[in-house]
């Protein structure tokens, strides 16, 4: 079987670490997959792409240009036919709208669509349009993934899509990869230097509520705490999250290094994962954190209320609340770490969103599509 799986990629975050993943277990178990990055021809590699090619596995840039550019989709489609792909399987706004909006009689080759979530604050915006279109485009989808049920519910999915409408969580690989730590950069390891340390990784805007925690570690900070912030990731709001910290008087306590590849191991340096976002699907970097026995400090949205329940891990904070988080930041760093319990919650999270389930559910959508041509 053959697959293409064709992705608009803005970094190498959650969606692109599950996407790599995927791509590496289907080859274990007989399905080839070629990466498809879409992007303008003038760009310089993506990161997904130099990753992904760092992994050995088949790349090509997909040339398009900025915006809706429906010819080059088509024109994708039909290469991937002539080629022998089976299934083309799409990943974010940008792939989904343009590759499953074509008509079923023209592309001929069966789409699934994965939803790694919505993360637009309101329809008022540039996003909130791209997400109605999406939307609108997956219609035509021949299968719609969700990553978790929280979506489902929360987006009405089951009532848009029925039974092209399936759920598949997010799985990370588990074993010595996320046992192994990786050695902090040097800029890193003397930030922390033996303080209380809180470790938050993603694209930096407004959805991932990362403002929300630098207002909780100013409390924590205000009632006497020695505890410090180490935000990774690249994003539009790095100058307002800047201005923040200097305001607040806590930017000598705030460390934002950019981009840091492999946070699944850099993590384990740190006393806690702090996860404060708005809006959220089911995040990578959480089941990363509960494999490798990481404490997670996260808001009550998406999936990640059912994973921590699930697996023994704590409660939430609320969504968008600098004192709840502070709350629950204070709980966690405040005792002892129990690692025996860390261990207990590692297991099950290996139980439950292994890498291993998710390409198996994956392969059989794949399987049930071509069993339908």
């Amino acid at each position: 079987m053959k697959v293409l799986q064709v992705i608009d990629s803005g970094g190498l975050y959650g969606a692109e670490q599950v996407l790599l993943t995927l791509i590496e277990g289907l080859a274990g178990i007989q399905v080839d997959c070629c990466l498809a990055s879409i992007g303008e021809p003038s760009l310089p590699e993506k990161p997904l792409e130099k990753e992904a090619r760092r992994r050995g596995l088949d790349v090509r840039r997909q040339s398009m240009s900025a915006g809706p550019d429906w010819r080059a989709a088509r024109a994708m489609v039909a290469t991937a036919r002539d080629e022998g792909f089976d299934v083309v399987h799409t990943h974010g706004y940008k792939a989904n709208t343009l590759i499953a909006c074509q008509s079923r009689v023209r592309r001929r080759l069966p789409v699934v669509a994965t939803l790694h979530g919505w993360t637009a604050i309101g329809w008022c915006s540039r996003m909130g349009l791209y997400q109605m279109a999406e939307r609108l485009a997956l219609r035509r989808a021949d299968q719609v993934v969700a990553v978790s049920e929280a979506m489902v519910t929360d987006w009405d999915l089951r009532r848009r899509f029925g039974g092209r409408l399936t759920v598949i969580h997010n799985g990370a690989p588990t074993g010595e990869r996320n046992a192994r730590a990786k050695t902090l950069p040097d800029e890193v390891k003397r930030f922390v230097d033996g303080r209380r340390s809180i470790f938050a990784a993603g694209r930096l805007s407004r959805e991932k509520g990362f403002d929300i925690l630098i207002d909780a570690l100013a409390e924590l900070r205000a009632d006497g705490m020695d505890v410090c912030l180490v935000l990774a990731g690249e994003g539009g709001q790095r100058s307002e999250l800047e201005r923040r910290a200097g305001d607040l008087g806590v930017d000598r306590a705030v460390l934002m290094p950019g981009y840091l590849p492999d946070a699944g191991g850099l993590m384990q340096h740190f006393d806690l994962l702090a996860i404060p976002s708005r809006s959220e699907g089911l995040p990578m970097v959480m089941l990363e954190a509960l494999l490798s026995g990481v404490p997670v400090a996260a808001t009550a949205v998406g999936e990640m209320p059912a994973v921590l329940k699930s697996c023994d891990a704590g409660g939430c904070a609320l969504p968008g609340d600098a004192a709840s988080l502070a709350r629950r930041l204070h709980t966690l760093l405040a005792g002892p770490r129990d690692e025996a319990r860390l261990g207990q919650v590692a297991e099950l999270a290996a139980d439950r969103y292994s890498a291993r389930s998710m390409v198996a559910a994956y392969r059989k959508v794949y399987e049930e599509q071509l069993s339908q041509r």
